[in-house]
């Protein structure tokens, strides 16, 4: 799941810190002054290409958390359908990719920052292994942000290994096929579907707006917004893997299924206890209880790890804490 930019910096100042109180209402008039200018930007199609083709320049520049208040800014008006050039950003501590950024999306901060910010724990933890494995399947990849760092990040026994990256939304597949494009990459097999407990085509829920979070689970798709677009999309099992071309092990498992992790687990059982994958896996907290009734897990041997911003904790269940993202293992 990726975060949304509403709860950054600009709502976090707090009464006791170094500004003073003082400083709460002249945060606000900036807050004011900023979405009014971006507002008047946003009315005309060439003043918003001329200010997105000057300002990632200046905002590289800028500290973090300026730069956090400026995205919350920008994200605060509604922008004309415009196209943004792609920048070059760090996943990591040595990871370059290219990524095309889209407005309202957590992407932007590719254009506006050298660096994205997302799950950088995670990556940067990943950056330690890659030379381990020899194929990466990745379950929910999005635009593609994981899917770049994978292929740029693995090499594979006998040459380069295979990612097999599975996206169910149309969207975010079309994104994902760009960002693969202007990276130049060779050694992704993508797919535009979904993992599940069945084969099939089933409903997929994208609420409006949140083009990262949907899911094949309705309730998960509500709690972003009311409106929810519902469509069909196809659905494999965790059979289909078996089959995938030019699998090597070992193989790293990464899933982020907005809220169907606890199926896809299920479904990847008999994959899961013939490759002994490593496994990546978001965990939140609502669904903590259906991850935690997926028992062969244990019974396979694999060891749970929560990927914090300090290093890998050992956890005896699934806890979304201290933070959401585990690295699980039944290797030595």
């Amino acid at each position: 799941m990726l975060p949304g930019f509403g709860c950054g910096i600009e709502g976090h100042t707090r009464e006791n810190d170094q500004f003073g109180t003082r400083e709460l209402p002249r945060m606000g008039i900036v807050r004011k002054a900023g979405k009014s200018f971006h507002g008047l930007v946003a009315r005309s199609d060439l003043a918003s290409q001329v200010y997105f083709w000057v300002m990632p320049h200046i905002s590289r520049r800028l500290w973090p958390a300026v730069q956090q208040r400026l995205r919350n800014s920008i994200n605060s008006v509604a922008w004309p359908n415009i196209a943004l050039r792609p920048r070059s950003v760090k996943l990591g501590n040595h990871t370059e990719v290219l990524l095309c950024p889209h407005l309202q999306e957590f992407d932007m901060e590719a254009a506006l920052s050298r660096r994205l910010d997302y799950e950088q724990e995670v990556f940067a933890f990943l950056e330690t292994r890659m030379m381990r494995y020899g194929s990466v399947i990745e379950v929910g990849a999005n635009v593609g942000v994981f899917t770049l760092f994978f292929a740029k990040r693995l090499t594979g026994k006998t040459g380069p290994g295979n990612i097999f990256a599975f996206e169910p939304s149309r969207q975010a597949y079309q994104r994902l096929l760009q960002n693969l494009e202007i990276n130049q990459i060779s050694n992704v097999v993508p797919f535009n579907c979904a993992v599940g407990s069945r084969l099939g085509l089933f409903p997929f829920f994208e609420p409006a707006g949140h083009l990262t979070n949907g899911s094949l689970d309705a309730d998960f798709a509500r709690h972003f917004a009311s409106a929810v677009n519902t469509l069909p999309v196809l659905v494999v099992d965790g059979s289909f893997f078996e089959s995938l071309p030019g699998l090597q092990d070992p193989v790293l498992l990464k899933i982020d299924a907005e809220g169907s992790e606890a199926p896809v687990l299920s479904s990847l059982e008999h994959f899961i206890r013939s490759h002994r994958p490593d496994v990546v896996i978001e965990v939140l907290p609502q669904y903590e209880a259906k991850l935690n009734a997926v028992t062969f897990l244990k019974r396979c041997g694999y060891r749970f790890f929560n990927i914090a911003p300090t290093g890998l904790v050992a956890q005896e269940s699934f806890v979304a804490k201290p933070s959401r993202d585990y690295f699980m293992t039944a290797n030595s």
